[in-house]
Parts: structure tokens; C-alpha cells; sequence
């Protein structure tokens, strides 16, 4: 398992089939591979809008959104987590991006990603 945290790197346990660069898991062996997400996000009131809102990406691509509830009387506050399932091929990345401004709590056991080959 290799888990990437906003803007730091942290390895749990063997790391096979995967190394990172830039804030990116790059896989270097193909297979199946459960990727997952969780960020932890602050109120942010900045704007015309409301929004809090990252993408697990592939290879760039946004493949699921975490975002938190919109609307009066709900929360802007609070975790999220998204997951897939994906053929990778060698070479292929992840990462996470924010689609609209957002403000998140970057530490370890608040905003991070990570892939298991299965």
C-alpha cells in the first residue's frame, strides 16, 4: 500500500508497483488496482460560490469527485472520500486536483490518496 498525502509522501508497509514523483503514484507494474481518496475540507466562503470540490485523477482525468454539501443550511465542513476500480498500465499516474477553490486540511490523517494492486 502506498499512501500519498497532500504535498508529502508517507509509505506504509512494501511499496511494489508503484513509486511517486511531484505529488503523483506512478504505476509501474500493470494490473487492477483499487485507488481511494479522502480530503478534509474547511469552510471556505471566499467568491461568488460555495464550492469545495477535489478529483481522484488518472493520468490527468478526472474519474470522481469529492465535494461537500451546497445549499443553505448545510455544512462546507467536514471529510469526503471517493474510490475505483482501474486497469492501470505501466506508466499510467494518480493524483488528486481541486476543481474549484478549495480549502483543505493537508495533514496525514485528513487529505490523502493511495492505490492496492489487486
Amino acid at each position: 500500500m502506498y499512501v500519498l498525502i497532500f504535498g508529502r509522501n508517507q509509505a506504509n508497509g512494501t511499496l511494489r508497483h508503484i513509486t511517486h514523483q511531484n505529488g503523483r503514484l506512478i504505476i509501474s507494474g500493470p494490473g487492477y488496482y483499487y485507488i481511494y481518496a479522502q480530503a478534509f475540507f474547511q469552510n471556505y466562503t471566499s467568491g461568488d460560490f460555495f464550492h469545495n470540490r477535489v478529483a481522484l485523477t488518472i493520468n490527468g482525468e478526472e474519474v470522481s469527485w469529492m465535494q461537500t454539501a451546497l445549499g443553505e443550511g448545510f455544512t462546507d465542513f467536514g471529510s469526503r472520500f471517493t474510490s475505483v476500480i482501474q486497469f492501470l498500465d505501466d506508466g499510467d499516474y494518480i493524483g488528486l486536483k481541486t476543481v474549484f477553490p478549495s480549502a483543505l486540511w493537508v495533514t496525514g490523517r485528513h487529505t490523502h490518496f493511495g492505490a492496492h494492486r489487486i
